[in-house]
């Protein structure tokens, strides 16, 4: 169980790192969901270091609230919602270029970033664990 949520914490840090890079490369600027994508990555290499430790000093034991998180199906709805997120950009991106007339047709960079961040914002109270890292 340890690692495959390790596995999964390191998923969600990496995969919010990247979306916030496009979401910032799109926007030229942080908004108020690439702040939120920043503490995800904070907030789960916290949870990391926490299981990190418990197996260094071999205590099984976290805390319950933590261990009931890691046993839901949340880390893997916020994994599979970064992915998404990230797949919407990158789709964007991958069609720069090309037939005029074949790029004109899809949505401009901004429309897949608010996408991105509609998606985002619909599955939030999936990251409230991680954005308030605090309760644990």
């Amino acid at each position: 169980m340890l690692d495959s949520a390790q596995k999964t914490l390191i998923d969600i840090a990496s995969v919010s790192q990247r979306v916030v890079n496009t979401l910032v490369k799109y926007d030229g600027r942080k908004t108020v969901e690439s702040f939120r994508l920043d503490k995800i990555v904070v907030g789960s290499s916290a949870v990391l270091e926490t299981l990190n430790k418990a197996l260094l000093l071999k205590e099984r034991m976290v805390d319950d609230r933590l261990a009931d998180w890691l046993h839901s199906e949340e880390p893997r709805i916020c994994l599979d919602t970064l992915n998404q997120m990230e797949r919407l950009l990158d789709a964007n991106l991958n069609r720069g270029g090309g037939n005029f007339f074949r790029a004109s047709r899809f949505a401009p960079a901004t429309d897949k970033a608010n996408e991105a961040i509609k998606l985002f914002r619909e599955r939030k109270d999936c990251f409230h664990f991680l954005l308030t890292t605090d309760i644990w």
